[in-house]
């Protein structure tokens, strides 16, 4: 073999071993070994300019990147549907229930689901100070029905959707020129405070403790 094809088989086998296939290697020299000789010298270069590109081949595809949020949702799905195939003993591949039926069945967890959210809004709401969930809950009451509410540990039936701070103090004084207060209220879903000027929303259960502090 001329020096030129040993320079050739070599840079070959060199460069496929590094990617890990001899029979690859084997292939393509047969295949080259039958070309003529002065095209050689550019395989020569292609196969030396390729080498780094094979090498990184030889180090197979990058690790894949695992999303562990992705991974926990999956465990749940899993988990999930083993535990409907034993209520249920079948599985979503079941053939008994109708389009409709499949609507209802979503629409009823979508139901429950905002009832959740909204719990869990609540919940949050009442533990930060933020109560913006009552302006719903009193847009959501009949105006006729309003609410009973406490002011100063006195019941009253109170018809509106709102109240505000002087019809609270209106309520709890007989006599409220040129004086101050301080108002404190409380509800089943939070507390707070409430200054003159500010309103609030009517809820059922909510409760006004308003002090005389002095000459305004």
């Amino acid at each position: 073999m001329s020096d030129i094809g040993n320079q050739l088989s070599g840079a070959f086998h060199t460069a496929f071993r590094k990617a890990s296939d001899h029979a690859i290697a084997n292939e393509i020299w047969h295949k080259i070994n039958k070309l003529p000789q002065d095209e050689w010298a550019n395989i020569i270069g292609y196969v030396e300019w390729s080498t780094p590109a094979l090498k990184d081949a030889a180090k197979g595809p990058p690790p894949a990147i695992v999303d562990k949020i992705v991974e926990a949702v999956r465990t749940d799905l899993l988990a999930r549907s083993q535990l409907g195939i034993a209520k249920y003993g079948t599985t979503l591949e079941r053939t008994d229930l109708t389009l409709r039926d499949w609507l209802q069945h979503t629409y009823e967890e979508t139901l429950d689901q905002a009832n959740y959210l909204k719990r869990a809004i609540m919940k949050i709401d009442q533990e930060t100070g933020d109560f913006k969930h009552l302006e719903t809950l009193a847009a959501a009451a009949p105006v006729v029905t309003g609410g009973m509410i406490t002011i100063n540990g006195r019941k009253m039936k109170w018809p509106q959707k709102r109240i505000t701070f002087q019809q609270v103090i209106n309520l709890a004084y007989k006599h409220v020129e040129h004086r101050s207060f301080t108002m404190t209220w409380r509800s089943p879903f939070g507390c707070g405070g409430m200054l003159p000027g500010e309103n609030i929303a009517v809820v059922e259960g909510l409760v006004f403790n308003v002090v005389h502090t002095g000459l305004a």
